[in-house]
């Protein structure tokens, strides 16, 4: 499938570097996009088109492990969009992880070695969507539970399998995050808060056993797949003692509340919650959940515990993180406008691709030609983009948060 109008980064300078550095590649969803999709139905102040109050999980990650982020993450994509609609009847417009792993295979089809990948690692955040999508089928039980979580999972899978055929080795998975905290729901019924956390839990049960078994059957051609915990994550980071830590007072409030008319009520200071909206996290919450992912890297048995993430919290001096002083923020754009990592996004990626597959083949032995263009040293986004999505809601249950 052919997606046209991608959002995106106008900015985007090309200056000379040294080091080299290995690819972090993302797929995903509005958790993860850090500008692929700008067509906002809301007028939330969302941070440089990031669905947060400030730079995401994967910007941060980049900058833990010194990573070049390529990033293919759309807000509002599901797992599979013509699953959906045939299962609940729901037409997903965006891309969905397995048109975002097309999109990728086919712009970089060709310029890349299977030693050219071999340090790079692939992250894949899906499923939430799935579920908010359909959510009133799911709580009036209206949806076959083993059929749409077999589904989900499968096509995730299959998104996975394809980026392993395509040379990948190094593979992070997040399984779906605990659903049923978010702010969205805060008055529901115990009844829909259980179904949907069975939906979540069965997702992310037959995901964790499915990566398993993907793991023993390619092990000649990969080197790991490894969960990361988001739902682990965000049910640990509600607890009083975490928040503390965290230097967050609101768990389950929203900074922003949006109503049925498109309005919205707004909180004084968003580093005070864990979330920016009823479903996502804000930048701080971001910069832990990075910090989970750079431990599966370095450390594949770590668990999130109260413990495990108060430590991290002090060894990546997450509770110093705020919406205006942040060390990703770039010279004089502090808290608007960019951040200090190499970046592309959807757009970026695309149009530079010769020359993004030149650098690593250059410095992988592969090509030794310095007559193409290098890395920029840094992104810088820009909150004007050049064209967008058609509109449409990212989150059928936006509308339900209350006002606070």
């Amino acid at each position: 499938m052919v997606y046209k109008n991608l959002l995106l980064s106008a900015a985007f300078s090309l200056s000379v570097v040294a080091e080299y550095k290995d690819y972090l590649i993302v797929f995903g969803n509005s958790f993860s996009d850090i500008g692929n999709r700008n067509d906002f139905k809301y007028t939330v102040p969302w941070w440089n088109n990031r669905y947060s109050s400030g730079p995401v999980w994967d910007e941060y990650l980049a900058s833990y492990n010194n990573y070049t982020l390529v990033n293919f993450a759309v807000g509002g994509a599901a797992s599979n969009n013509t699953f959906l609609q045939s299962l609940v009847g729901v037409n997903v417009i965006y891309p969905s992880l397995l048109d975002q792993v097309s999109m990728y295979t086919e712009t970089f089809k060709g310029l890349y070695t299977n030693n050219d990948l071999k340090n790079d690692v692939v992250a894949v955040e899906i499923g939430t969507n799935d579920i908010l999508n359909s959510h009133d089928f799911i709580v009036n039980n209206t949806v076959n539970m083993q059929v749409f979580t077999d589904g989900v999972v499968l096509n995730t899978i299959a998104g996975i399998n394809n980026l392993i055929e395509f040379g990948y080795r190094k593979i992070l998975v997040a399984n779906v995050p605990d659903i049923a905290r978010m702010p969205n729901y805060v008055g529901s019924s115990q009844a829909d808060l259980d179904v949907i956390n069975d939906f979540v839990v069965q997702i992310n049960t037959k995901l964790a056993g499915n990566l398993t078994y993907l793991q023993e059957t390619s092990q000649n051609n990969i080197d790991y797949i490894r969960i990361v915990p988001f739902y682990e994550t965000l049910d640990v980071l509600h607890d009083q003692t975490v928040s503390q830590a965290m230097k967050t007072t609101y768990l389950t409030e929203s900074c922003y509340n949006i109503f049925n008319n498109g309005t919205y009520s707004a909180c004084t200071d968003p580093d005070d919650y864990t979330y920016i909206d009823g479903v996502h996290i804000t930048t701080r919450a971001h910069s832990l959940l990075a910090a989970v992912f750079a431990q599966i890297i370095s450390n594949p048995t770590f668990k999130v515990t109260k413990e495990s993430l108060i430590s991290l919290i002090s060894q990546y001096n997450v509770d110093q993180v705020t919406i205006k002083n942040n060390y990703l923020f770039s010279g004089s754009f502090i808290g608007s406008e960019g951040v200090e990592i190499i970046e592309y996004n959807i757009k970026n990626a695309t149009s530079n691709a010769q020359s993004i597959a030149a650098n690593k083949n250059s410095y992988s032995g592969s090509l030794t030609s310095s007559s193409f263009a290098p890395f920029a040293t840094s992104s810088i986004i820009s909150a004007t983009p050049t064209s967008s999505y058609s509109s449409g809601p990212n989150h059928p249950v936006a509308s339900r948060c209350r006002k606070h």
